[in-house]
């Protein structure tokens, strides 16, 4: 396993990450000579979490309820007339 120190990792972060998904390997950053944090690839339980596109779809496509004014819906829907019309 790797080790930098946190002044290294500060101001090369992004080539760090770049490693770790390249190879796999986790990096130990120290502080001061002690270990720190390790850096390490998210587990694959994480990486598969993105349901498939046919769920995702129907998700989607699924309405969210009638909103804030479920009546204002109804009495358009029901209405035979224009709102226009005078009686």
């Amino acid at each position: 396993m790797k080790t930098i120190g946190i002044f290294e990792a500060k101001t090369t972060l992004p080539s760090v990450c770049a490693e770790i998904a390249r190879t796999g390997e986790p990096v130990l950053v120290s502080r001061r000579g002690k270990p720190f944090v390790m850096i390490s690839p998210p587990p694959p339980s994480v990486l598969n979490e993105r349901p498939d596109i046919h769920t995702a779809w129907k998700a989607w496509e699924e309405p969210e309820g009638e909103g804030d004014f479920p009546d204002v819906g109804r009495m358009r829907q029901d209405r035979r007339e224009s709102p226009f019309a005078h009686d």
